[in-house]
């Protein structure tokens, strides 16, 4: 059986504080989605104003858990 990918990509709203998305952003990582059965990894990436993330579970039955 394979993994399961999440891919998400978003723009921030006007204005939003980077650094706060940022410690947001792994704060939720941290403390909630990294303890979720089946989580395996999350990576966050941007390009100019497109950010997205990309998380790995261990199954298409875990990830949708979340």
């Amino acid at each position: 059986m394979s993994n399961a990918i999440w891919f998400i990509s978003y723009k921030l709203v006007k204005g939003a504080s980077i650094p706060d998305f940022l410690l947001a952003s792994k704060k939720l990582n941290n403390e909630y989605m990294s303890k979720q059965k089946g989580y395996i990894s999350w990576k966050q990436l941007v390009e100019e104003e497109t950010w997205a993330d990309l998380l790995t579970w261990e199954t298409m039955d875990d990830a949708k858990k979340y």
